[in-house]
């Protein structure tokens, strides 16, 4: 699907383990609904993503 506009902005936190669960109410029940209130803003999606593992000359 193309973008609809010309801007994306993306974000992104650490949030301590024991904080998350508040976080993500917070985030989904009052930041997410005041973003999609602003002006320009078309859609709001949340990613998570997986704990990086280095691996170097194939050693972990």
């Amino acid at each position: 699907m193309p973008f609809q506009t010309g801007y994306l902005f993306s974000a992104a936190m650490d949030v301590e383990p024991k904080k998350e669960a508040l976080f993500n109410e917070v985030y989904d029940t009052e930041h997410v609904p005041l973003l999609l209130k602003v002006p320009g803003v078309i859609s709001v999606a949340r990613f998570k993503t997986e704990e990086l593992t280095m691996i170097i000359g194939g050693e972990r």
